[in-house]
């Protein structure tokens, strides 16, 4: 069983935990406190560093820049110095273009996969942006993971022409839930 850490203090974060716990991977979880699943609960632990220690990857739904730097890199409980080199750690919170090249450079400071993977939701429907449809490698990392939270979109790069058309933020989330309930559906 894959061991996944989730850290995130936010509802967001309490339905990933629940959702990959119920989908039977091993969660270890900081700042998740309740779930959206009686089935299978994440165990919860004081410190990111406690949680993502023996994680294969680090699951982060921190959307606060300052926040998510000292979730990561606080000298005594810091996440990324429990990760292994290699470990992926999957970004699942809105960040700038500017902070997702700071959040990359991190990781490869690490020694650590990064791939930005912003979810999305709204009532209860999670979607996942998930690598671009071309990158076999993180789509082979990542793919089952994001499949568990939710219904993913493979969209990648490719979201920014949706600016360009005047949809911004909610319209885009609601756009694409609109799809992955439509794809549901079929």
């Amino acid at each position: 069983m894959r061991t996944l850490a989730v850290l995130g203090a936010n509802s967001r974060a309490n339905q990933t935990a629940g959702r990959l716990a119920a989908a039977n991977y091993s969660v270890r979880a900081w700042g998740a406190t309740d779930t959206d699943t009686a089935c299978r609960r994440p165990t919860t632990h004081p410190t990111p560093r406690e949680a993502a220690t023996g994680a294969h990857a680090l699951l982060t739904l921190i959307q606060d820049i300052d926040e998510l730097r000292e979730v990561l890199t606080h000298p005594a409980a810091g996440a990324l110095d429990a990760l292994e080199p290699g470990a992926w750690w999957l970004n699942l919170a809105p960040a700038t273009d500017n902070v997702s090249r700071e959040l990359e450079d991190l990781a490869r400071r690490h020694a650590i996969a990064y791939q930005h993977t912003p979810l999305l939701g709204a009532d209860g429907h999670l979607v996942v942006i998930g690598p671009e449809a071309g990158d076999r490698c993180a789509r082979a990392a990542c793919d089952s993971i994001l499949e568990a939270i939710g219904a993913v979109i493979h969209t990648g790069a490719e979201t920014a022409p949706l600016a360009v058309l005047g949809m911004q933020g909610w319209d885009i989330e609601a756009s694409m839930l609109e799809d992955a309930r439509s794809a549901d559906q079929h």
